[in-house]
C-alpha cells in the first residue's frame, strides 16, 4: 500500500479541498475563513471601539458616580453641640437650674439630626441661646436676691 493515499484528491468540482477541514464541502460564498479567525468579506467592517452615548459624556473612572455616594453627606463638626449638651446637663444637675432643660432638648435634637445639617445648626444655636439665657436669668436672680437682702 502507498503512503500518498492521504494527499490524493478525490474527483470533484474545482475548488474541492478534502484537507481544508470542511469535510469535503465547499465553503459558502462570501466566507473566506471560519468565524472568529479574522474579518472576511461576509462579515463587514470590524465593530467600532467604545464610544459613550451622546449626551452622557465620558464614562466615569474609578470612584463613586455622581449622585450615588454615601446616603448622607458627612455632618460638620459636632463638638460645639456636645459642649452645649454637657453645659446644659451640668447646669441642671449642679444648680438645679430647670431653665437649662430646653438646652438639653435642643442639643439632643441637633445631635440626632443626620440629614439636614442646616436644621442641626439651628438647634445647636437654640441650645447655646437657651444656655446663655438660663445663666443670665440665674445671675439676675442672685443679684435681685442680694439687692433685696441688703435693703
Amino acid at each position: 500500500m502507498k503512503d500518498d493515499w492521504r494527499h490524493h484528491q478525490p474527483p470533484g468540482p474545482e475548488g474541492y479541498d478534502y484537507d481544508a477541514g470542511t469535510g469535503g464541502y465547499l465553503p459558502p460564498p462570501g466566507y473566506d475563513s471560519p468565524p472568529g479567525y479574522g474579518v472576511s468579506p461576509g462579515y463587514g467592517p470590524p465593530p467600532p471601539a467604545f464610544s459613550p452615548s451622546p449626551g452622557y459624556g465620558t464614562p466615569p473612572g474609578y470612584g463613586v458616580p455622581p449622585g450615588y455616594g454615601a446616603p448622607y453627606p458627612e455632618p460638620p463638626g459636632q463638638a460645639s453641640t456636645i459642649v452645649a449638651l454637657v453645659m446644659s446637663i451640668l447646669m441642671v444637675t449642679s444648680c438645679c437650674n430647670v431653665l437649662a432643660i430646653p438646652g438639653i432638648v435642643f442639643s439632643a435634637i441637633a445631635l440626632s439630626e443626620k440629614r439636614d445639617h442646616g436644621r442641626a445648626a439651628r438647634f445647636r444655636n437654640y441650645a447655646w441661646i437657651t444656655n446663655a439665657l438660663s445663666v443670665v436669668l440665674v445671675v439676675l436672680f442672685f443679684v435681685v436676691m442680694i439687692a433685696v437682702d441688703t435693703a
